[in-house]
């Protein structure tokens, strides 16, 4: 009895010195892994949180550019409206008063044509002459000055 308990005892202290020596490289192992794993999980994160941060950017972009599409296809929409509304409303009135014009243009340089210029330089002369007695008395009496 005394030699299994002789046996039982140094089995119990090869399982102490097993158990304590598992123990110092799981707390190595801790000291050493934990920090890089910490180091590593901490470098995933910001990773993770920048390509959040893009992701979110991107989707911005996008609904920007939805954005400006929409408005380009609505300005679109409404200068495709105004050429209508010109070729249907506006164009035919505007092309009515250029006839309107072209033709008032064409009378005026008829009548600017019949005009005898040598008759109208003739009758200024003649009213000179007849005005210069006139202008005489005005200075006689003093409406000269």
């Amino acid at each position: 009895m005394k030699k299994m308990m002789q046996e039982s005892l140094k089995l119990q202290k090869i399982h102490t010195v097993i158990s304590g020596l598992i123990l110092v490289v799981l707390a190595v192992a801790a000291l050493v892994v934990v920090p890089n794993a910490v180091s590593t999980l901490n470098g995933v994160k910001k990773a993770a949180t920048d390509a959040s941060t893009a992701l979110e950017s991107a989707m911005e972009i996008m609904e920007d550019a939805s954005t400006t599409i929409g408005d380009a296809k609505s300005t679109m929409e409404n200068v495709n409206g105004t050429i209508n509304t010109i070729d249907e409303e506006v164009l035919p009135s505007l092309i009515d008063r250029l006839n309107t014009l072209e033709t008032t243009l064409q009378n005026l340089d008829g009548a600017v044509k019949d005009i005898d210029t040598e008759a109208l330089n003739e009758a200024i002369t003649n009213l000179a002459e007849a005005m210069a007695p006139l202008a005489g008395m005005a200075n006689l009496f003093g409406g000269g000055r």
